[in-house]
């Protein structure tokens, strides 16, 4: 398992806002477990029996993300444990419907955010390790080029039409024969 460093309470909400299938997981994950205990503590637990051990094993569940979360909230160990006793006391043995439900409200919201957190931290590549380097003082040397004068663009000439045969100069021979007339 990855040792993740655990961000604060507030950077476990933006980085599960971030990451939606992260929190939609870790909704999953981390809320069930408060809705079942609540539904099994107020439902089915009737004295110690199968269903008092589920509820048992939900709270512990719950109970570490909570005090974890209460520590980095409160930064006082005392006031964590007191918070986790009573928002889980609160939620699986209070007759005070509403209560209950706030109780098991914000144990659903908690323990889904961490898991989210939990899973996106998880799921992100690692961060690049600075590399550290010895600082050298350099020399700069600039170099600058003597400014280029653009050489001037050569005149377009006229080429002549290859589509007509050029005529015969004055004295040469064109090859033809000549036929003298004959006077009649």
């Amino acid at each position: 398992m990855k040792n993740v460093r655990e961000p604060g309470v507030i950077a476990q909400v933006r980085t599960a806002a971030k990451n939606p299938v992260a929190l939609a997981i870790g909704a999953l994950l981390g809320g069930f477990v408060p809705a079942a205990t609540y539904m099994v503590a107020h439902n089915e637990a009737k004295g110690f029996n199968m269903a008092m051990c589920l509820v048992i094993g939900g709270l512990v569940y719950s109970a570490k993300t909570v005090f974890q979360w209460g520590r980095m909230a409160f930064n006082d160990t005392a006031k964590a444990l007191g918070f986790v006793l009573l928002i889980e006391g609160v939620m699986v043995t209070s007759k005070t419907g509403w209560l209950a439900l706030a109780a098991l409200a914000y144990l659903v919201s908690i323990n889904a955010v961490a898991t989210g957190c939990l899973l996106a931290l998880r799921d992100a590549p690692p961060a690049a390790k600075p590399v550290k380097t010895k600082k050298v003082a350099e020399e700069k040397v600039v170099e600058v080029a003597a400014p280029q004068v653009a050489a001037p663009k050569p005149k377009r000439t006229r080429k002549a039409r290859r589509d007509t045969i050029p005529a015969p100069m004055m004295g040469e021979e064109s090859g033809e024969f000549e036929i003298e007339a004959e006077a009649v």
